[in-house]
């Protein structure tokens, strides 16, 4: 009896001290923004400017616990691999809609013909607040050749349910905090 008791005791004190990661999600802004313009070079469209529009996710990440969150590491790409790492996972809706606008979910990787930018902060020290921004491209290059952009009802549609969305936050491809835009106020 007292040996479970003891075992109980010690697992109680050890999942009191473990290192839990804390985020917490204090902004979140949605905007469509008009980028600069893109030429084309060694396609149909060679020397053609267009003006594509871009979705564009900011939000604030606050770390309120005691440890730091993410790290450095190698720089692989654009990322550190020991970092946080930022995505977005399109709710139903919004994905409806990226595939109806552009005939490609913008929101995974593969998809895009053309990218995305993204900047965010490796690591948050213990209170520490983190700005990131996520940037989609709104514009398709066909496999015809043709350029596909979003009308102007379509990005009135987009604008009203771009909340539609989940941002996960990652460390080493491990998910760490999830935060789920549409339940949000701000």
């Amino acid at each position: 009896m007292r040996l479970i008791l003891l075992c109980v005791i010690i697992l109680l004190l050890l999942s009191g001290c473990s290192n839990k990661i804390t985020l917490e999600l204090v902004d979140a802004t949605v905007a469509i923004k008009e980028t600069t313009i893109v030429g084309f070079s060694s396609t149909e469209h060679d020397g053609e400017m267009i003006l594509p529009n871009i979705l564009s996710y900011n939000f604030s990440l606050k770390n309120i616990g005691v440890d730091a969150v993410g790290g450095y590491g190698k720089l692989q790409g654009s990322n550190y691999d020991e970092g946080l790492q930022v995505t977005l996972e399109p709710g139903e809706n919004l994905l409806t809609l990226s595939k109806e606008m552009l005939g490609v979910n913008i929101f995974e990787e593969k998809g895009r013909k053309l990218g995305a930018g993204e900047t965010s902060k490796p690591i948050l020290e213990p209170n520490e607040l983190g700005e990131f921004t996520l940037d989609f491209i709104l514009i398709e290059i066909t496999e015809n050749s043709g350029i596909k952009t979003p009308s102007t009802k379509q990005l009135q549609k987009l604008q009203e349910i771009a909340l539609d969305a989940t941002i996960i936050v990652s460390i080493k491809d491990k998910e760490i905090a999830q935060f789920e835009l549409s339940n949000k106020e701000f």
